[in-house]
């Protein structure tokens, strides 16, 4: 019998002697298992439902027993009605084995003897869920270190997917990487793949390109991301993301001058140099600025940069002459249009963006 088969017939068991429906989750309150509706008015909880949809217990529930020291218990304790939760008096079993919180089992109602029922129970959860713990860590360990001897490969390039998560705090992190693993798992049917956490990075790798985007993609909710056939292109990519507010995964190829400018810092954004051209233009108009960028991106395409621009022909002419004086510029002559371009991109990787 597997962990999970044991821990729903440890739930239905409790159930069925009790006659009240019973739920398994873990520390996070994200549903692990639960008993089965009979169509008795005790299954009907706002609550019980909303969890079992969603796989786990709503934010403004979770954010209330939290609140109230769920994660301090350690015995049996009978949680009372809260009306605007729509949350029906239950008892609640914390899950421990060795004093390590596992989880919670709920029982929805209370009674004689419910406690008592629900005890024994919680403790041979524990057991179960603590094994898998220990289980999991080793296997967790050997990923690891799979995944950072195919990262030291050497000249073998391996495409890889790098997310920065500068700014998060320890449990968005921890759960943004179960979301990437979780996102990589489905994406390639379990068979490749893995999560690796380093300081403020997540590395994905081991599987096809596309499937670590995607995966990434699914599960970064707004990290910026970069991709690339080696780590250090992976990270030059997440950084350009980061520093341009670019969403979603960047490979290092849809970013070559921002590439090249951070490339020459040496990945260091506050090393970044903007031209003098550049920065007289984005210091006497951001809007100008914004039009020559475009201008130059679409390599001095007239068509293509009113398309892109919404301006007419003669419109984005005066825009492109007030630009030129304002940056004392001539974007007939070839070196000077590059280092304007060069320029442009540089400003929006320095830390402070053109702010």
């Amino acid at each position: 019998m597997s962990d999970a088969e044991h821990l729903q017939e440890l739930v239905d068991g409790l159930a069925t002697r009790i006659a009240r429906p019973v739920l398994l989750d873990d520390p996070r309150l994200r549903l692990i298992a639960f008993s089965a509706f009979t169509g008795a008015d005790d299954d009907v909880d706002p609550v019980r439902l909303r969890s079992i949809l969603r796989r786990e217990s709503p934010e403004d529930v979770r954010t209330w027993l939290f609140d109230h020291g769920l994660h301090e218990l350690r015995a049996p304790a009978v949680l009372p009605p809260v009306d605007d939760l729509g949350m029906r008096e239950r008892v609640c079993c914390p899950v421990r084995h060795e004093d390590v919180l596992l989880g919670y089992l709920w029982v929805l109602g209370t009674g004689d003897g419910v406690v008592a029922a629900a005890a024994p129970v919680a403790d041979a959860a524990g057991v179960v869920l603590y094994r898998r713990r220990l289980e999991d860590a080793a296997a967790r360990a050997e990923e690891v270190a799979a995944l950072e001897a195919l990262l030291s490969g050497g000249a073998a390039a391996v495409p890889v997917v790098v997310l920065r998560t500068t700014g998060c705090d320890e449990t968005a992190v921890v759960d943004r990487q179960a979301a990437l693993e979780h996102a990589l798992r489905r994406r390639t049917g379990g068979a490749g793949g893995r999560c690796l956490r380093r300081g403020d990075e997540l590395v994905l790798a081991g599987a096809p390109a596309d499937d670590l985007r995607a995966a990434a993609l699914a599960g970064a909710h707004g990290l910026a991301a970069g991709s690339g056939p080696t780590p250090s292109e992976a990270r030059r990519a997440a950084l350009v993301a980061a520093l341009c507010g670019r969403a979603g995964v960047v490979a290092i190829a849809d970013v070559p001058l921002e590439a090249q400018v951070l490339a020459a810092a040496g990945d260091d954004p506050a090393r970044v140099v903007v031209p003098a051209v550049a920065a007289r233009l984005l210091a006497a108009d951001a809007g100008l600025a914004a039009t020559v960028e475009a201008y130059l991106d679409h390599g001095g395409d007239i068509a293509a940069s009113t398309a892109a621009l919404s301006v007419s022909r003669a419109g984005l002419y005066r825009r492109l002459h007030r630009a030129e004086v304002a940056a004392g510029a001539d974007l007939r002559d070839g070196a000077q249009r590059t280092l304007l371009h060069l320029g442009l991109k540089a400003a929006r990787l320095r830390p402070c963006g053109r702010g």
